[in-house]
């Protein structure tokens, strides 16, 4: 479990500093790793819902901590809002392990003076609600509940009105499914399936393209086999919607 938040923090420190791509730098680093199934998952997990959540998760930190998070080493507020990410959002992780590993890991990269600070904190966000602090005006509740800048949720107040503009906050807290473009060049849309079943995966035909499917419980896409083999590449089912509509204009 421990190897599974350093591997998250290390790849959000990338993320961060570096500008890397989140998906990139976490497929090198649990290339690298080599971990179960398990861990691999909730490194992604992880890396993932911290950064769809960070604004809000700064946001409980920083009602906790007697520092503003800007003042936060970033190394240890990076680790911190992993925990946070644990006690708030994950039920399947016992609480007492998030804060354990997550103070742990703090001391290793900064020391026990620093730790200390990051137990303290984390012990205060455990004792209270997700829904604590946050504002009563409700486009700035909506905006911090949903990660969002507040002037960019004003804004699609404005074009969308209220009630679409909640539901497009909101779905986009939700884990995008993993899409994946067949290569009909290699193998039918079944034979993929089959392929991936196979792999353990569990998969479905996509909704709006033609070679698309989603798919579950695939470790890690960028070492699957029959990826490996070019039988699919990961691709979002809008970009591959893109693909068939250039097609089809250079036919005409």
């Amino acid at each position: 479990m421990s190897d599974a938040r350093e591997i998250a923090s290390r790849v959000l420190r990338r993320v961060r500093r570096d500008g890397a791509y989140a998906n990139l730098a976490l497929s090198g680093a649990l290339d690298q790793a080599r971990l179960a199934d398990a861990d691999r998952a909730l490194a992604t997990e992880l890396v993932y819902g911290v950064l769809r959540h960070r604004r809000r998760l700064d946001h409980a930190l920083g009602l906790r901590s007697r520092r503003p998070v800007e003042r936060i080493d970033a190394d240890t507020l990076d680790v911190m809002r992993i925990a946070a990410y644990q006690l708030l959002q994950l039920d399947r992780v016992p609480r007492h392990a998030a804060v354990n590993e997550g103070v742990g890991l703090v001391r290793r990269l900064r020391g026990a003076k620093v730790a200390g600070f990051a137990n303290a904190v984390l012990r205060r966000v455990d004792a209270e609600s997700w829904s604590t602090g946050l504002p009563a005006d409700p486009v700035a509740r909506l905006a911090l509940e949903c990660s969002l800048p507040e002037a960019l949720v004003r804004r699609w107040i404005g074009q969308l009105g209220r009630s679409e503009t909640e539901a497009l906050a909101r779905k986009l807290l939700e884990r995008a499914p993993l899409a994946v473009r067949c290569n009909a060049a290699k193998a039918s849309r079944d034979e993929v399936r089959r392929r991936l079943e196979h792999e353990g995966a569990r998969d479905e035909i996509g909704r709006w393209a033609p070679m698309a499917l989603r798919v579950e419980r695939l470790p890690d896409p960028f070492r699957a086999a029959s990826s490996l083999d070019g039988l699919w590449t990961v691709q979002d089912e809008g970009a591959q919607l893109v693909t068939e509509l250039v097609q089809a204009t250079g036919t005409q």
